[in-house]
């Protein structure tokens, strides 16, 4: 039979954005950027020979929440019934308790069943405090007009690697404290170690910035540590 994947599989694509999102990866979910988890799906999308717009991803495409909009699935009709839509999960439990919709086995004549099933719910598994709340709603993320700051991208890119933790050695964003032992060489001195290399950090963190994009960075990971 055909092989179920992703790509001829799946009737809509917006699953996988949220699976990525919110389960990965393992040891941390939650933790990867919106532009990221864009990343990993566009890598998906084109190891499937999908199109958007009939255009094939390269791996200079970039995906972003207007193109991931106008991707077809395949079998975007192969479900039935049809989920799609705000009212999908309601559509899906009326088909499924009209039993003409499947009920084709052989006839009840006598001691039939007459009336509407009875149902037990269960929810949360008696689990009350799942963080985040449990919730049906799995929208993408709205395309906002706020700018990043300078050097955002590219410590998110590059940098957070070693810097988004405290286990690799590095000052972590976010950790005042850190950046407050780090700074009291002078802004100067920590721009200069940085572009030079320091202890285990390879000039510029192994990358091919110039001073100037370097600073950026740098002066972003301050900003959000204080």
């Amino acid at each position: 039979g055909p092989i179920r994947v992703f790509g001829t599989y799946w009737p809509r694509a917006s699953t996988l954005w949220w699976y990525i999102k919110t389960g990965m990866p393992h040891p941390a979910p939650m933790s990867l950027t919106n532009d990221e988890v864009y990343a990993i799906v566009a890598y998906i999308i084109s190891i499937n020979e999908l199109k958007i717009d009939g255009e094939e991803l390269d791996d200079e495409y970039e995906l972003d929440r207007a193109k991931f909009l106008k991707l077809v699935m395949p079998n975007k009709d192969g479900f039935e019934p049809n989920i799609d839509g705000p009212k999908g999960p309601d559509n899906a439990r009326a088909y499924f308790n009209d039993f003409k919709n499947y009920g084709n086995g052989t006839r009840c004549m006598k001691n039939c069943f007459d009336g509407k099933p009875v149902l037990a719910r269960i929810t949360g598994a008696g689990i009350s405090d799942y963080q985040p709340p449990i919730s049906e709603k799995k929208d993408l993320p709205a395309k906002t007009d706020v700018a990043d700051a300078p050097g955002q991208k590219t410590y998110e890119s590059t940098c957070a690697v070693c810097h988004g933790t405290d286990t690799m050695g590095a000052p972590m964003v976010g950790n005042k404290k850190a950046w407050d032992a780090v700074l009291k060489k002078g802004i100067d001195q920590v721009y200069e170690n940085g572009i030079k290399g320091i202890n285990g950090m390879p000039p510029k963190g192994g990358s091919t910035l110039d001073d100037a994009k370097f600073k950026e960075v740098v002066d972003y990971m301050i900003g959000a540590s204080k």
